[in-house]
């Protein structure tokens, strides 16, 4: 990390891929660095180093955060952790959007990516030999999606 890291990175959300640029003319050699962001270090239990980030980060933001009392900085992440919540995801008008917002909530509720790519989505909560279904994130019907959804949120509120 620094605060004027060599490299800008640009996050992808689409290709959920992070490319990173040389943000000065950089010699063999030289150390590959990048800011972070301050709500990286709010929302973790460290602080970057005095040499590397001169700004200053208050721990009262970060438990204010956690309070709800208030928002950290940047749009929220939008997911279901209820049955309200995904019926909440209909209303997304953005396809794409929506489609991340059920694969967030899958991953929430316990997904992991294979090496392969697919998503390997638990059936149930209780269970965690019980086997499972493979999906392709981007190829998966959004109405798969939506359902292995509901049978987990189910699941929890039960």
């Amino acid at each position: 990390h620094h605060q004027n890291g060599s490299l800008v990175p640009r996050v992808s959300l689409e290709d959920r891929r992070v490319d990173f640029f040389a943000a000065k003319d950089l010699a063999p050699g030289d150390e590959l660095t990048f800011d972070y962001g301050e709500a990286y270090w709010l929302g973790s239990a460290g602080a970057p180093s005095p040499e590397s980030d001169a700004r200053a980060f208050e721990l009262g933001r970060m438990a204010e955060w956690r309070s709800g009392s208030a928002a950290p900085p940047g749009p929220q992440p939008v997911l279901a952790t209820s049955l309200g919540e995904l019926a909440d995801l209909d209303s997304i008008e953005d396809q794409a959007e929506a489609r991340r917002a059920l694969l967030r909530t899958l991953e929430f509720l316990g997904a992991q990516r294979s090496a392969t790519g697919e998503l390997e989505v638990p059936t149930t909560l209780t269970d965690p030999g019980a086997p499972g279904l493979r999906l392709w994130p981007d190829e998966a019907p959004f109405a798969a999606l939506r359902e292995a959804c509901e049978v987990l949120l189910r699941q929890i509120e039960a």
